[in-house]
């Protein structure tokens, strides 16, 4: 499916605030790092614009069992 933001920013925030493999890694970083990360990410970001919003992929794989 897309996800749809209404800005790099906005896309930042969740991220930060519910993808825990990126809560850990940014964790561990300074932040001079985290900085460039963020910069980095919102270039690239500005490049999914359409229409003022940035669409972005995603995908689950929902794994279950019974035993």
């Amino acid at each position: 499916g897309k996800l749809v933001h209404d800005s790099a920013e906005q896309y930042w925030q969740i991220m930060n605030e519910v993808a825990a493999p990126v809560v850990n890694a940014l964790s561990k970083t300074d932040e001079a790092t985290r900085k460039k990360i963020k910069d980095q990410l919102t270039e690239v970001c500005k490049n999914k614009l359409t229409d003022g919003h940035l669409f972005m992929k995603h995908e689950s794989i929902i794994v279950s069992a019974k035993k």
